[in-house]
């Protein structure tokens, strides 16, 4: 299966495979909030960097990846993500939080000049916090 990358709002870029989109995972923080102990209600943190821009060639995008393909045990519900691909990414710096959300993705592309970082994406359901619209900025 080949990766591809389509377009949503404010030209951000999705990424596909097969059928499985790809988001990067961001670590979390729960904080219990209260409510009736069976249920209680949660305020979820950021712990890792999320607000990155792909850096995708200007030909084909699909050729910014790589794929990771790993074997999927007996309990795949238990395991880590069985397919990863790695991409890059610069982190945009006035990408920031709104009403404790992320902002809307800034629109494509980006000029920003730091340092280009590997990123490891996942697929969508594999993490409970993520980014999956991404902006883009050239190489």
């Amino acid at each position: 299966m080949g990766v591809r990358v389509t377009r949503w709002f404010n030209s951000s870029a999705v990424v596909e495979r097969g059928p499985l989109v790809y988001s990067l995972p961001v670590g979390e923080s729960w904080l219990k909030m209260g409510g009736p102990e069976k249920c209680p209600t949660y305020e979820v943190h950021p712990t890792t960097d999320w607000n990155y821009a792909l850096v995708l060639p200007a030909g084909d995008p699909s050729q910014a990846f790589t794929v990771r393909e790993e074997k999927v045990d007996s309990q795949p519900f238990d395991a880590a993500a069985p397919v990863r691909l790695t991409a890059k990414g610069r982190k945009v710096p006035g990408w920031g939080l709104k009403d404790n959300s992320a902002a809307p993705v800034p629109p494509s592309p980006v000029r920003i000049f730091g340092p280009i970082e590997d990123i490891e994406l996942v697929p969508y359901g594999c993490v409970k916090l993520r980014i999956t619209e991404f902006p883009t900025c050239p190489e």
